[in-house]
């Protein structure tokens, strides 16, 4: 597996990333093929903002953009917790 990581700060939060190439698979954006590269990104923050955030998405080099992506947050933000689900995915190429 490639897998690489990172320090950041945004504002008042801190965090780190760890990010890891599962492998690759075909992915259709309006019935066209491509070959994307699937990863899978952990992080983690602290601050006025702290929990994680899991991301898996499918990057297709190709268009130089991200096939479908699936994001789970889950913390809390100055003490008022939020649990997220969210999935998008590229309906037609640029």
């Amino acid at each position: 597996d490639t897998s690489w990581s990172s320090d950041w700060t945004l504002g008042s939060v801190q965090g780190h990333t760890e990010t890891t190439v599962l492998g690759t698979r075909s992915f259709a954006v309006a019935g066209k093929r491509f070959a994307c590269y699937e990863l899978h990104s952990r992080s983690t923050y602290r601050g006025d903002a702290q929990g994680t955030q899991d991301t898996t998405s499918c990057w297709i080099a190709e268009l130089g953009m991200v096939g479908t992506e699936h994001q789970v947050f889950k913390g809390s933000y100055n003490g008022v917790p939020f649990d997220s689900d969210v999935t998008t995915t590229l309906q037609r190429t640029p």
